[in-house]
């Protein structure tokens, strides 16, 4: 499982534009009954410095099962507080190793 930021859309294909548009959502990346992918397309992989084993991509969620966690629109405050907590998860672990 997955958490992601995606647009919440319309039947028009409408939805508010920039990060205020994002919505966080977990998503299961395989059915569980037919092991097949979720309705996920990768769209583009984003070239990066840093850890290239993590890939960064741009996703269309078409008609993916997802739970929805945030309210409307307040995705990214959302997910900031999960990137904090493995940030300091990812400082101590590093540390403890060193130690």
């Amino acid at each position: 499982m997955a958490l992601t930021l995606a647009r919440v859309v319309d039947d028009q294909g409408d939805g508010v534009k920039g990060s205020k548009g994002l919505s966080l959502f977990l998503v299961r990346l395989r059915d569980a009954e037919t092991n097949t992918l979720n309705g996920i397309q990768i769209m583009k992989l984003k070239n990066k410095l840093g850890t290239k084993q993590v890939p960064t991509a741009e996703l269309l969620l078409d008609q993916t099962v997802a739970t929805k966690l945030s309210d409307d629109g307040r995705g990214v405050p959302a997910i900031a507080n999960m990137l904090n907590i493995t940030r300091m998860h990812n400082a101590v672990a590093s540390v403890s190793s060193m130690r």
